[in-house]
């Protein structure tokens, strides 16, 4: 599996500090999902293909980026 973090790498349990000093650069931001796939793997595990676009304003500076995102879902205790 090859994972790839544009804002560097998110040690375990690390979540919360990564979200915080990532959160003002989407404050000015937009974002989009194009062309979404997602597929059963089994009864509890899913997994998504998407373009997704990014754009707007980072300390003053504009941006946009797109790039493929693959995510991976399980179901909870609910089966949700």
């Amino acid at each position: 599996m090859l994972y790839h973090d544009m804002f560097g790498n998110t040690d375990r349990g690390g979540l919360n500090a990564h979200f915080e000093s990532i959160f003002p650069y989407w404050n000015d931001g937009n974002m989009e999902f194009k062309d979404i796939e997602i597929t059963s793997l089994s009864p509890q595990y899913a997994y998504s293909i998407m373009i997704q676009h990014t754009w707007g304003m980072a300390g003053g500076v504009p941006f946009d980026t797109a790039f493929r995102r693959t995510g991976i879902a399980r179901k909870n205790e609910d089966g949700e």
